[in-house]
């Protein structure tokens, strides 16, 4: 079913764009390792069933072998498409030699796990085994470098020098502790190393594909308003870093799985994320923190996607007037924004004692230096029941003229027609004498004065 949906994804033109882009780097390797997947899943399966009881020395060959079949073939695809995007000559040479390594790897999988689990060897077989592949292996990576230095025009930065050190202290190291006979030692660091590349390459390439969308999506804020789909830049730049960082924080998590760090490392790391720290009566965490930011970026998202189901399908075709949709939109976005703001205080850790003691010092504020906003919102909050002032009615502002664009929660926006912008305090509509030449009717009369010589016909004027 899932290949069949997958065959009806490929006939579309945006699917096979999204596939020669950067952007399409982690579907290119996904679609190339699904059979293996596929594979993997069904021997899985097959090992929780009656079949694991007749044959179990073949389906635990099967599974492992696939995965390793599966983990080249990920960090080989990731590595075909990392030489495309980059030029240097490592890279090149690295693909040449992609194929050598990969198919090594998997015959060295192949023949271990094959007399491993079908014929009782004893440890010293197995053992050498192990040591002359490594042996191959080492003579493979010196080999590579001895052809990387033959290159044209190859360099011989530092960054160049600490990858060679670094590639033969991995496989002399795996050789030696294998002699010594830490045959278990040589096993898991030459797994972990492995699965660390290929998270490695595989994060990479989530960074390319990153970077590709962030960069066609920024093509779309627009420079004046610095906003797209109705999605404010600064709001844009938290969320494709946090993306950003979410890639870097999973790639460091599986690399210290891959490398068998206890559980209890990540629960002493996850003990200090909620570890709760009192001031007084508040309790306050990391994961407070966290949780209380992430609440009020999603409470924002929330009122953007509200605020256009609101105007283009409920309020559409309500028959209301722009003043008045204007003021439903408004008042629900404070609604939602009050409730939000008051989870993401409960998820901080004010309790609603704390809250209480919050609240009253901030009426404080307000009775003293606060006051002057205070008036400003309530001030906006009789605007839009009242309605005396309505988005798109026509206004004069001391001798100025100007059509009501936004009533915000402190301030009116009016521009006026020679595409200025006039900030009005709402209180000011309250208080002052405002003239509103469209109030509860569109059509407005204009004196227009013409001058005209004396003696003229006026019919004519």
């Amino acid at each position: 079913f899932f290949y069949q949906g997958l065959s009806f994804v490929r006939q579309k033109q945006g699917y096979t764009d999204i596939l020669k882009k950067r952007s399409g780097y982690p579907v290119i390797v996904f679609e190339a390792s699904l059979w293996l997947v596929f594979w993997i899943l069904l021997v899985m399966i097959l090992s929780r069933t009656q079949a694991y009881l007749v044959f179990p020395d073949l389906i635990k060959f099967l599974k492992t072998l696939l995965a390793v079949v599966l983990v080249t073939k990920i960090t080989s695809d990731s590595i075909y498409l990392i030489v495309n995007e980059k030029g240097p000559v490592f890279f090149k040479a690295l693909y040449q030699w992609r194929n050598i390594f990969v198919w090594g790897i998997r015959g060295y999988a192949f023949v271990y796990l094959f007399f491993f689990r079908f014929f009782s060897l004893d440890a010293a077989m197995i053992s050498a085994i192990r040591i002359v592949s490594e042996i191959i292996l080492a003579i493979g990576v010196l080999l590579f470098w001895k052809a990387y230095k033959k290159m044209d025009q190859h360099p011989e930065g530092l960054e160049i020098k600490l990858l060679g050190v670094w590639s033969k202290i991995i496989v002399f190291s795996g050789l030696f502790a294998d002699i010594s006979g830490y045959g278990y030692f040589a096993s898991w660091w030459f797994i972990s190393w492995g699965q660390s590349i290929m998270i490695v390459c595989v994060s990479v390439l989530l960074v390319y594909s990153m970077k590709d969308a962030d960069l066609k999506l920024k093509e779309k804020f627009k420079p004046e308003s610095k906003n797209a789909h109705d999605i404010s830049y600064p709001f844009y730049w938290i969320l494709s870093n946090g993306i950003y960082f979410f890639i870097v924080a999973s790639a460091i998590t599986l690399i210290t799985l891959s490398w068998s760090v206890s559980d209890a490392f990540f629960a002493w790391i996850w003990g200090i994320f909620n570890q709760k720290h009192s001031i007084g009566k508040l309790e306050l965490s990391l994961a407070g923190f966290a949780y209380s930011f992430i609440l009020i970026l999603l409470t924002y998202l929330f009122t953007r996607l509200w605020e256009k189901a609101m105007t283009n399908y409920v309020l559409k075709n309500s028959g209301l007037s722009t003043g008045a949709r204007e003021s439903v939109i408004t008042i629900s976005i404070y609604i939602v924004w009050s409730i939000g703001i008051l989870i993401s205080l409960s998820v901080l850790g004010l309790s609603t004692t704390s809250m209480t003691v919050v609240f009253g010092a901030l009426g404080i504020g307000l009775g003293f230096g606060l006051q002057n906003i205070f008036n400003n919102f309530i001030s906006g909050l009789i605007l839009l029941f009242e309605r005396p002032i309505q988005v798109g009615d026509i206004v004069e502002v001391e001798g100025q003229w100007g059509e009501v664009k936004k009533i915000n929660v402190r301030s009116t926006l009016v521009q006026t027609y020679t595409n200025s912008s006039l900030i009005i305090p709402n209180s000011e509509f309250i208080s002052a004498k405002v003239t509103n030449w469209s109030h509860k009717d569109p059509f407005i009369r204009r004196d227009l004065l013409v001058g005209v010589a004396y003696g003229s016909d006026t019919e004519l004027v």
